[in-house]
This record gives structure tokens, sequence and C-alpha cells, in this order.
């Protein structure tokens, strides 16, 4: 959002000339950082909303400089702080001498050109998840109390008839570790016929996101939802009926996230993981849903030649009843494009009656090799949007009780193998057509061999 005026030039150790004949111009290239500077003056123009302390908080640090090389660094970063607030549309800084009578030896102007946002804005854009393309409808007042806070409202409708309302506030806080508080109010309902139930739940939610190191992110949810869950059909699976009915949730949930990828959708190097801690129904909480849940998701990307990367993924999860069973809405639910492919959605695991009922303990594993299309070569250009990719994936999902015959049924497997294309959507989504040959099935698993399509962001 915006450029900046300032340009770092090369460093170089001594004074070097170089001569443009075509231009009849020397140049000079110099160390800037040998050049002694202090920020005498900010000026910040175009404030309306924005809170006059909250504008100083950003660009503070300018003052600290004492060289040309950190002033350039340190008005960069004063214009990443003005682009984190999310309420400009463009920001611009121009360094200058400081021409004040006042000015002192080697003193330097700063000045940031600020265009807010306008009080509301409104669209239409696609999401995409899970499998399925939705059209969201909404709109959001950004700073609306003059210090980044916001307030959206969103309307999104899948085209598995499936839909969610969400109205939320969201205030960032300019302490140490930068938290951000969100608070949502949310109605949605969910269709899944490979269960052979539906889910419509209100309630809210509660979050406070804040980093810790590098990459590493945190984010401390509390949720308080009523939930619905109804059958679709009268000969759906009695274990799914007799779930039916009013249940209210009240969970507090951690994530912890890192990653160190290069690219979210199609990374050549690096690591992502993801940790998911949640408790729900304690005597403290309340609420007739209890249980102790924690599952991990691990991304490795090693590139090995040229434009070929391998990747190697492994996720997990059990979940534990407190004081009551676990319903078949917190259950787990594995297979299909996005998990273990070569399987229906909700492919693998417990089935009763053609009907999904879910595991309290799963895993799943993959491998891939990533390379470019042999005739869409080129950096940077149309082919980047594309890759051809083998896999090998496993995995199980089970409903066992720690008996040592459950834990060595569990560690059996369904697989599939294949090949396919992989086409990238912007930095949003991901589309994968596959050919699948299923190798291994257990009893009651889904397979889905020969062609395969799926969508959404994040894959096993």
């Amino acid at each position: 959002m915006g450029v900046s005026l300032s340009k770092r030039i090369q460093s170089s150790s001594k004074y070097d000339q170089k001569y443009d004949c075509e231009e009849g111009i020397t140049w000079k290239e110099v160390n800037i950082s040998e050049f002694d500077a202090r920020v005498d003056r900010v000026h910040i123009n175009g404030l309306q909303r924005t809170k006059n302390d909250l504008a100083t908080d950003c660009v503070k640090t300018l003052f600290k400089a004492k060289n040309f090389e950190e002033v350039i660094e340190r008005a960069n970063k004063a214009r990443k702080n003005f682009e984190k607030l999310g309420c400009f549309r463009n920001i611009n800084v121009d360094i200058d001498i400081n021409n004040d009578t006042a000015a002192t030896e080697n003193g330097l102007a700063v000045t940031f050109q600020l265009d807010e946002m306008k009080s509301i804005i409104g669209g239409l854009q696609t999401l995409i998840g899970d499998n399925e393309g939705s059209l969201a409808v909404g709109f959001k007042m950004p700073n609306v109390c003059g210090r980044a806070e916001k307030i959206a409202f969103d309307y999104t409708h899948g085209n598995k008839n499936t839909t969610c309302l969400n109205l939320s506030f969201i205030k960032p806080f300019q302490y140490r570790m930068s938290p951000v508080l969100t608070a949502s109010i949310f109605q949605q309902v969910g269709i899944w016929p490979q269960s052979g139930y539906m889910n419509k739940e209100k309630g809210l939610l509660f979050d406070v996101t804040f980093p810790s190191f590098s990459k590493v992110r945190h984010s401390l949810q509390y949720e308080g939802a009523i939930r619905e869950p109804s059958a679709l059909e009268r000969n759906v699976a009695f274990e799914v009926r007799e779930q039916s009915g009013h249940h209210f949730k009240s969970a507090l949930r951690h994530v912890l996230s890192a990653d160190w990828r290069d690219a979210c959708i199609f990374p050549t190097r690096g690591l992502f993981f993801r940790m998911t801690t949640e408790v729900a129904g304690t005597k403290l909480l309340g609420g007739n849903v209890s249980f102790l849940k924690n599952d991990t998701f691990v991304q490795l990307n090693i590139p090995v030649l040229e434009d070929v990367v391998v990747q190697c993924s492994a996720t997990g999860g059990f979940v534990k009843p407190l004081n009551r069973n676990v319903g078949i809405l917190d259950l787990y639910y594995l297979g299909g494009p996005q998990t273990v492919r070569g399987f229906e959605m909700r492919g693998i695991g417990p089935h009763v009656g053609g009907n999904a009922i879910g595991a309290n303990v799963f895993w799943a594993s993959a491998i891939h090799i990533f390379t470019g299309l042999p005739f869409l070569t080129g950096k940077g250009g149309f082919g980047d949007h594309f890759r051809f990719h083998a896999f090998y994936n496993v995995g199980n999902a089970k409903k066992i009780d720690g008996s040592r015959s459950a834990f060595e049924n569990f560690m059996q497997i369904s697989s599939a193998y294949g090949a396919g294309v992989a086409i990238r959507l912007g930095q949003m989504a991901r589309v994968e057509f596959n050919y699948c040959i299923p190798v291994s099935l257990r009893k009651g698993d889904v397979s889905c061999p020969g062609f395969q399509f799926g969508i959404g962001l994040e894959y096993l």
C-alpha cells in the first residue's frame, strides 16, 4: 500500500565513479551509512479520523536514527506500521533536508502523506475452502474510533448450500507484541451429506492474536455456541439421528502456528507448523459438550533440483471425552481431495449405514514431487501458476478405546497414489485435477478411483 520515495543505494567500501556514455552522467556509488544524519522533524499529512497519538507511535523510532541509512530503514519501517493499521489507501514518504531556522547540522525532515480509507467500504468477493466455493457479500467500517478499530459484516453462501453470517469488531493494540482483539457474532449452516446431517449454529467468538518469535503466532480463543444438528433423511443411521437437538458448546482454544515457507500456495522451501488445543465443557466453562482435543499439522518443502520440490506433510490428532461422549460435530473425519486423495470426502474411518460417524483419533501423511509443466517454463510468467505433481498419501481414522488390539487396528492404513496438475488462483486458493489409484482400503472406506477435483487453500 503506497510507495516510499527514498531509495537505498548499494553499499560500497569506497567512492566508485561510473560514467554513463548514453546519458553523459557520472554516477557515484557510496556507502550511505557513512553519512551522519538525524531527523529533526516528522510531518504527517492527511489525518482525518486517525488520532494523533496513534500516528506518533508509528513514526517515533525515526528520531533514533544516527546516519542516512538508518533514516531510510526506519522510514520504511514506519510506512509498514501505517500499513498494518489497515486505515490508509496510499502512503507516500518523502525525505528532505530540514530548512527550518532551528535545523541542526545534518538535520532532515521526513514527510508522510496519508490517504485515509472511506468510512464505509463494501463489495463482493469469492471465498474458497473445504473443497467449496462461496460468494461473500459484506462491508467494513475501518478506523471507526480513530485508533484502527474496524467493524466488519459479511454474508457468504456456498455452492453446497452452506451459509454464514458474521459480524466482527477488530481492535489492534499498540503494545509490545502488537496483539489484535477480535469479537464476533456468527450464524452458520453446514450440510454434510456424507454423514447424513446438517448443523445450524449460532454463537460468539473472542480471539486475541499476537506474535512471539519471528514467524510464530499465537491465537487465544473463546467460543460459545448453540448448535442444532439434525438428520437430512429418515433413513440416516441411528448413531447420527440420536444426536439431533440443541447442544451448547463453551470452549477455550489455543492455536500455535509458525510459517517459514517462501509462499503459501506453491512453496519451494521452508517449514509450516500448526498445533491446535481445545478444551470444552469443564465446570468453569459450562455447556453440555465436553472434551479435550489436540491436533497438529506439519509441512516441509525441500528443493532438490531447479524447479523440482519435494513436499512432505503429516497431520494427526485425538479427542478425549471429559464427562460425556463426544458428539459427531467434534469428531475427526478423513478423506477427500484436500486430505487423503483417492477417497471420497469423509471416506476413511467408521461408517454406519453408509454414513461417516467420525473418529476420536486420526493420522495422515503425504509425500509430493512438484515440478513445472514442461511446455510452460520460465520465471515470472504464466507457467508459474501451474505445477505437475505426483503423490502418495496414507492415513487412518478410528474410534479406539486404548486396548492393544484397537491400537494395532489403528495402525493399518488406507492409501492411494496418483498424479495431476495443480493450479494457483492468486494467493487465495489452489485447484487440483488428479488421477488417483487407491492401493489399500479398510472395511467401510469409500474410495474414489480415477479423476478427482479439489479446490482449497490448505492441502495435505
